[in-house]
């Protein structure tokens, strides 16, 4: 008998609780309903979200996969009532992530001031509210091009037994816009043979100084890359060097990188090499020529041109496949990067690489 009370009780709490999200529900649509285009209306919303941060509402249940502070899942009450608009809060922290609920609706933001010695108010609540919550945009889809059938001299070449393996390189925010997250990853698609087991050196920077002191980003290039010829004159290695240089070709940190011996190649100049290839004559389109790099990887509202690069060992490996450049034309109806479909003013790259068979000694 216990365990069925208890059974009961438990069953009674979950109808309640589900009982007052669908209740909250129904006046969410009711409000929705009635809604007649009325610019007022339209502006303060006849249901919305907010965010405060003080909360003293009781909570029944809270979303773990979201840090909005303690936001109730199964909203017991209205919030507010203000001027016809009604308002759930949904969060009491100093940030908020909208979640897919938040669609459609503007977001009320009360915030007051606090010292932080203290912890007592200081001033008067702001109020800020947005505009309605869009759904996160679909990025157009970026394909891998093949250009395993020529290498950099222009020459026919034949697969290798040995595994392929990806780099992506791709500064995530800039500083301007928030933290830097220089993001690469590797991959290796398929396990070594035994016995022929091949090293790699992975090189990523960001080359982050003012853009008129040239002369101190050419110091870190040129301190990153004694570095790498202390690495390749200890082992027999292949090298990769990656990044965001802050440096357009033909500055002189891009040149320090293309004309040394150790030999370091631009992976997108492979898309330049002579070819009848449509796919790759369409990413020619997208390439300067004249220096055999993309037109541009960051494209802002004051700069439009390539900073970001990915160098490898020409003499051990060889490029396989690159991810497809973006047509700047694309973006003509953003004002730049980041957008709505791009969360970075950084586009990435993405390079697929293969060893080269190593010559009989």
């Amino acid at each position: 008998m216990k365990g069925r009370k208890r059974r009961q009780r438990e069953e009674e709490r979950c109808f309640s609780e589900s009982w007052e999200h669908h209740h909250a529900l129904h006046e969410r649509a009711a409000f929705t309903l009635n809604e007649n285009g009325n610019e007022e209306e339209e502006t303060s919303g006849k249901f919305d979200f907010g965010s405060s941060l003080s909360s003293s509402k009781p909570s029944i249940g809270k979303n773990p996969g979201l840090n909005n502070g303690s936001s109730h899942l199964y909203p017991t009450a209205i919030a507010e009532r203000n001027n016809g608009a009604t308002w759930l809060e949904v969060g009491c922290l100093k940030t908020y992530t909208p979640t897919v609920d938040d669609i459609g609706h503007i977001l009320k933001f009360d915030c007051l001031g606090v010292n932080a010695k203290t912890k007592v108010a200081a001033g008067d609540t702001k109020t800020f509210l947005t505009s309605r919550v869009q759904s996160a945009p679909i990025p157009s889809p970026r394909c891998l091009i093949s250009v395993s059938k020529v290498n950099v001299t222009g020459r026919l070449v034949f697969n290798s037994s040995s595994g392929t393996f990806t780099l992506l390189s791709y500064n995530i925010l800039s500083d301007l816009y928030a933290t830097t997250v220089l993001e690469p990853k590797f991959s290796n698609h398929l396990a070594d043979p035994p016995g022929k087991k091949r090293f790699l050196c992975v090189a990523n920077t960001h080359i982050h100084v003012h853009q008129d002191l040239m002369d101190v980003k050419l110091w870190q290039v040129q301190t990153l890359l004694r570095g790498l010829e202390k690495i390749a004159l200890s082992a027999d290695i292949s090298k990769l060097v990656c990044g965001d240089f802050n440096s357009t070709p033909g500055n002189a940190p891009h040149t320090l990188l293309a004309t040394l011996p150790l030999p370091l190649v631009s992976a997108y100049s492979s898309f330049a090499i002579p070819t009848t290839d449509p796919r790759i004559e369409k990413q020619k389109t997208r390439m300067d020529l004249k220096t055999n790099e993309p037109f541009f990887t960051n494209c802002t509202r004051d700069f439009l041109g390539t900073v970001d690069y990915i160098f490898y060992s020409a003499d051990s490996l060889m490029v396989e496949s690159l991810l497809e450049l973006v047509d700047v034309g694309c973006l003509q109806r953003e004002t730049g990067l980041p957008s709505p479909a791009c969360s970075s003013d950084h586009i990435a790259l993405l390079a697929e690489f293969r060893f080269m068979p190593r010559m009989r000694r």
